[in-house]
């Protein structure tokens, strides 16, 4: 092994056999990751309703320090957050199946970039 800063040594993943296994380039695992966050209902879903949720707690904390409120409310919005959840991914869950009933192919076809 050389640890000399700037020399580039080949990498070995793994010494087992790749036999019948997949491997993915970066690109193409990047563009898995790309058409998993589009085409995926739940996930869009999710993380729509996480950054929501984020910024309801944020504007929440900022009007409870400028107008000297109650923390509780935090713990309330919380709470309110955390329930309405399952209703969400419910949401996306039906989303979702409504999308497997059309043809895949055809959205996979799409060219989204």
């Amino acid at each position: 092994t050389d640890y000399r800063i700037g020399v580039k040594l080949p990498v070995v993943v793994s010494k087992l056999p790749t036999a019948g296994l997949l491997t993915l380039s970066n690109a193409e695992s990047e563009q898995i990751t790309r058409i998993f966050i589009r085409r995926s209902p739940i996930v869009q879903i999710f993380l729509i309703y996480l950054s929501g949720g984020w910024i309801a707690l944020e504007m929440t904390d900022y009007f409870i320090r400028k107008y000297e409120l109650t923390e509780r409310i935090i713990d309330v919005l919380s709470i309110i957050l955390l329930i309405v959840i399952t209703t969400t991914i419910s949401i996306g869950i039906r989303i979702e199946r409504c999308f497997k009933l059309f043809d895949l192919n055809y959205f996979l076809s799409l060219d989204m970039s």
